[in-house]
């Protein structure tokens, strides 16, 4: 059975939360995702999707974004995830394996103080509407053709809540500084 005491991926960062005074209530891998579940909380942690979302999941998520919220949205490579409903609905298309390092970084309090950062075999968005996301990192332009480097990470904007994107869960485990504590301070404060 899943204990949130044992180690697996994301416990470095539920502990880290934990050490900055964050509750945080880790739930298993097949978890039911309900609207009365997501009612208890304004921020939400959605770790990488290994299955797909029903439709009534999806749901619940847009209610809970309806409320002023914040929402952190990881992805990982594509050979084990899926590209899930709810990161379809909310406008990602996470698609391939590729490898970093995020080496380049759009202005934001997010982004202030980092030059580099992990990308260890995630998942990218290679096309977007920069008028509803705003790719805050993008793997080295090598990656792709040159002025379309494949968006790592950054905001999907939204009427009422926050929403930050990222698509590996092994370089934010690394609790990589300081884009964590930018992370946490605009994302959860």
């Amino acid at each position: 059975g899943y204990s949130a005491a044992n180690y697996h991926q994301g416990k470095a960062f539920a502990d880290y939360l934990r050490k900055l005074g964050y509750r945080v209530d880790e739930l298993p891998v097949a978890a039911v995702i309900t609207t009365e579940l997501l009612n208890k909380y304004t921020k939400v942690i959605r770790p990488t999707a290994y299955y797909n979302y029903t439709t009534a999941e999806v749901a619940a998520y847009q209610t809970f974004l309806n409320r002023s919220t914040s929402l952190l949205l990881i992805s990982d490579h594509m050979g084990h995830a899926v590209n899930d409903r709810l990161s379809a609905h909310i406008g990602l298309n996470f698609e391939g394996t590729l490898f970093g390092p995020i080496t380049s970084f759009q202005t934001h309090p997010i982004t202030t103080g980092v030059s580099s950062m992990a990308f260890i075999a995630g998942s990218v968005i290679k096309s977007w509407d920069p008028s509803k996301i705003t790719v805050l990192g993008a793997l080295n332009s090598s990656a792709g053709e040159e002025g379309s480097a494949p968006g790592a990470m950054g905001i999907v904007h939204h009427p009422t809540s926050k929403i930050f994107f990222i698509g590996d869960v092994n370089g934010i485990e690394e609790l990589p500084q300081p884009f964590t504590s930018n992370l946490v301070k605009w994302l959860f404060n």
